[in-house]
C-alpha cells in the first residue's frame, strides 16, 4: 500500500530535486561512476598482459595502481574545471607513492612483527 499518491506534481518535484542534486554533486557522481568503469578496465588490461606473459604477479600490483591513476586522471581532467587540475594530479601522485610505501615498507614490517 502506498503512503502517498503518485501524481504528476510529485513526479515533477522528484525530477527537479534529482536534477538539482546531480548538478550540485556532479564531480562526486562522475568520480564514483568512473571508478567503477575504471576498475573493470584496468583489470581487463592486466589480465590481458598476464595472459600474454607481458607481466607477472609481482609487477601487476604496481601496474594496477599506475594504470588506474592514469585512467582516473585522463577521465577527470575532461570533466573538472582547469583550476582543479593541479590538485587532481597531486592527489594521483600521492596515491601512487602511498601505495608503493605501504607495499614496500609497512606491510613487510607488519608481517615480520606477526611471525
Amino acid at each position: 500500500m502506498l503512503l502517498y499518491k503518485i501524481t504528476p506534481r510529485n513526479l515533477n518535484l522528484y525530477r527537479r530535486l534529482s536534477i538539482r542534486y546531480m548538478i550540485r554533486n556532479r564531480g562526486n557522481l562522475l568520480e564514483q561512476t568512473f571508478e567503477i568503469i575504471n576498475e573493470n578496465g584496468v583489470n581487463e588490461i592486466l589480465s590481458y598482459m598476464k595472459y600474454n606473459h607481458i607481466t607477472d604477479d609481482t609487477f601487476n600490483s604496481y601496474m594496477y595502481i599506475i594504470i588506474y591513476e592514469i585512467f582516473q586522471l585522463s577521465i577527470m581532467m575532461n570533466f573538472i574545471n582547469e583550476d582543479k587540475h593541479s590538485s587532481i594530479i597531486k592527489k594521483s601522485i600521492h596515491h601512487v607513492l602511498l601505495y608503493i610505501m605501504f607495499k614496500e615498507f609497512v606491510f613487510p614490517i607488519a608481517l615480520n612483527m606477526t611471525s
